[in-house]
Order: C-alpha cells, then sequence, then structure tokens
C-alpha cells in the first residue's frame, strides 16, 4: 500500500513538473512573440480607396489612417508622400483626434481623372496607386519611415461591355450586371481656362475694332468727291443771293474796279426786283468818286439782308 502511494507520489510531482516546464515554454514564447513596447511602431498607416470599381470620370475617395504615438513622435512632424498618377487629388481635408498617448490622423483625398491617361483600354483597367511613404523622426533622432500600399482598383470603360470573365459561366443564366456605379452627384464644378466675363470683354472689345477697320477700309476705298468750285456752287444760287455773294468776296480779295463791278450788278438785280431805294444807294457807292471802302460794302450788305423779306421772297 505504501508503494502505491510512493508511485502516485511520484507520478502528481512529474505532473506537475511538466505543468511547470510548459508554463514557463509558453510564456517565453508569448514574452518573444511579443514585442517590447520600444520595438513598437511609433507610426502605422492604413490605406483605403472607394469605390473599388468604378467608370471613367467617376470620384474616388482616397484614405490615409495614421495612428502616432506621440510620446515617441510628434505628430506635426510625421511627413505623409502619397501620389495618385495620373488621377488629381480635388480636395483634401485632415483630421486629427487624440486619444491618451495615441494619435489619429485621417487623410481624405477625392480624386479624380478627366484626361486620356484614365482612358480604358479595354473593357476593365487595373489601376495601383504608388506606395504611401511616411517618414518621421525617433525619440533617438533616427528618421525612419514606413510604408503602407493601396488596394488595387478597376477601371471600366462607359461604351464597352462587361468583361466575358465577369459573366456567369451559366448560358441559361441573367448575365451579372456590370459592377460598377455611376457618380453623378460629385461632378466637378465648371471650370475655364478664362473668365466668362474676360473672354465676352475681350472678344467685345475684339469686334468693335473690327468694325472700325472695316469702316475705315470703305471710307478709304469710296471715290472721293471733289469739293465743288466757286463757279459751280455760284451758279446754284439765286440771282440776288448771287449778286451778294459776289459782292461780299470782292470786298475782301477785289480791287476797285471789281468792286464797282460788283456794287452795279446788285444794284441792277434790287431794281429788278422792287427794291429801289437799295438800288439807288448801291449804284451811287459803286460809281462815287471815291473807292468803295470795305466797311461801307459791309455795311450795304448788311442793310439789304435786313431790309425785309417780300422782295428777298421774290427773288428767290
Amino acid at each position: 500500500m505504501s508503494r502505491r502511494r510512493f508511485l502516485a507520489g511520484i507520478g502528481l510531482a512529474a505532473s506537475g513538473l511538466v505543468a511547470a516546464l510548459a508554463i514557463v515554454v509558453s510564456g517565453a514564447r508569448e514574452e518573444q512573440a511579443t514585442p517590447k513596447a520600444s520595438e513598437r511602431p511609433a507610426v502605422t498607416a492604413h490605406t483605403d480607396v472607394r469605390p473599388r470599381m468604378h467608370l471613367f470620370g467617376d470620384t474616388l475617395v482616397a484614405r490615409i489612417d495614421l495612428v502616432v504615438d506621440r510620446d515617441a513622435v510628434d505628430p506635426a512632424r510625421v511627413r505623409v508622400a502619397h501620389s495618385f498618377v495620373p488621377y488629381v487629388a480635388e480636395q483634401v481635408t485632415t483630421v486629427r483626434h487624440d486619444a491618451g498617448r495615441v494619435s489619429h490622423v485621417y487623410y481624405t483625398f477625392r480624386l479624380r481623372c478627366l484626361t486620356a491617361a484614365c482612358l480604358s483600354r479595354s473593357q476593365r483597367t487595373r489601376v495601383r496607386f504608388a506606395p504611401v511613404r511616411v517618414s518621421y523622426r525617433s525619440a533617438s533622432g533616427d528618421v525612419r519611415e514606413t510604408r503602407a500600399s493601396w488596394p488595387s482598383i478597376a477601371g471600366y470603360s462607359r461604351i464597352a461591355s462587361t468583361p466575358r470573365e465577369e459573366r456567369t459561366s451559366n448560358r441559361f443564366a441573367t448575365p451579372v450586371a456590370p459592377p460598377w456605379r455611376a457618380d453623378l452627384a460629385a461632378a466637378p464644378r465648371v471650370s475655364y481656362r478664362i473668365p466668362p466675363t474676360v473672354a465676352f470683354s475681350a472678344l467685345l472689345l475684339t469686334a468693335v475694332l473690327l468694325a472700325l477697320a472695316a469702316a475705315v477700309l470703305v471710307y478709304r476705298a469710296l471715290p472721293r468727291r471733289a469739293a465743288p468750285s466757286w463757279e459751280a456752287w455760284l451758279a446754284l444760287l439765286p440771282a440776288l443771293e448771287r449778286a451778294l455773294a459776289v459782292l461780299e468776296r470782292t470786298r475782301s480779295e477785289g480791287d476797285a474796279t471789281a468792286r464797282r463791278r460788283a456794287l452795279e450788278r446788285l444794284g441792277s438785280e434790287l431794281r429788278a426786283h422792287g427794291a429801289n431805294e437799295l438800288a439807288r444807294a448801291t449804284l451811287e457807292l459803286a460809281w462815287a468818286e471815291a473807292a468803295p471802302a470795305p466797311e461801307a460794302i459791309s455795311r450795304l450788305v448788311q442793310e439789304v439782308r435786313s431790309s425785309g423779306e417780300d422782295w428777298r421772297r421774290r427773288a428767290a
């Protein structure tokens, strides 16, 4: 009986020893598998892009989520390098949330590509952006870098049919719907290379300048009409007005003989139109002993023009 107890005690001791060894080994493995706090990365990055399948011209939303240990790194000194070529980031927002010793920094990009580089050459085009590179300076002063890859996205043509490999193999079943969605609400704002107001003003000014240039060319192309000669203009006047015009001209340009002849002609016209008193005064001035003075001729012309309208209407 004592022997059985002895063997049982040895078995229990052996079992306890094995269990203790197992606990020690598993603890060592856990300690080996779990990195120390100093060995953990101070910054981790995660990426995502939605939707994974899109049509040409649709808007994509890309996200970069950073988890920063503020005890090791200042979040303000973390640098994120990214590239979405050939897509263009039309809007970028950054949001930061702090929780304890950890900061979460979220970068959101609204991506769009409207150039030929994003046109699908086939029914489907796979696109993968360049990895995100996050650089920071550790507590020890070393510059470190971590990278995060983007998930692959598929671009589909708006006119090509559904890719063959994405159709059902059952020829009696309904074909699989195209794996895309149209983003009509997120259309980009209208952009202009030249603002409409500036373009309208420039075009209006150009039109005015062209119209002026055309008017100048037409004016220069028209035949020039020569100014009527003195004789031609004089022939258009009534006889009495013609006599007055000749007298006024001789007053400033003619000699005494020309003035006398002009006065005699005016006197004859006045007499023919019933202005006898004016005719007598005119003839007396014409054949006075002294040469007719320009001042006397001016007074006579003024008196003739203001003498009344009856005989002048008859003269007309």
